[in-house]
């Protein structure tokens, strides 16, 4: 390969891409849209939708009693949804670094007499903040695209 020539600066490229394979997973994965559809992934699909948790199993149903309580917004049989007046689901941040990603919330809730009530201790510590192997998939569909086009800023000009 002759240096200047299109293919030898392609082959440079390549040599200076090795090790930098995190640097890129958080470039990519900070994108706004890509940490907007993990946090829908976990709030609105998972909990909202399915009331499950990251593993996939439900975390509870409401009781009749629960559905007189809250005059019917809660009705029996239906899943938990962690969902009340929306603070919980607001709080949901995603954090990205070199080899992963940390979803995050505040199960905190204050009750109507102000006690501090933690949700997840609630429900038996069910692992609420995390995708379903479903929802990694879909996450991973999505985040390709965002992939190819920094390999393309990189590798092709």
């Amino acid at each position: 390969m002759l240096p200047g020539s299109p293919l030898y600066e392609v082959s440079a490229r390549l040599v200076a891409f090795d090790g930098k394979s995190g640097e890129i997973f958080k470039k990519v994965m900070s994108n706004r849209r890509i940490t907007d559809l993990v946090i829908h992934l976990n709030t609105e699909e998972q909990l909202l939708a399915e009331g499950i948790d990251s593993e996939g199993n439900h975390i509870g149903f409401y009781s009749f009693a629960t559905e007189l309580i809250s005059d019917g917004k809660k009705r029996a049989g239906d899943p938990f949804t962690f969902f009340d007046t929306g603070k919980h689901y607001e709080s949901y941040r995603v954090s990205v670094t070199t080899n992963f990603l940390e979803i995050t919330s505040d199960p905190n809730k204050t009750d109507e007499n102000g006690n501090t009530i933690n949700l997840f201790e609630k429900y038996n510590n069910f692992k609420v903040e995390g995708l379903t192997d479903e929802n990694i998939d879909v996450l991973a569909d999505f985040a390709r695209v965002f992939f190819e086009n920094d390999f393309r800023a990189r590798f092709i000009r």
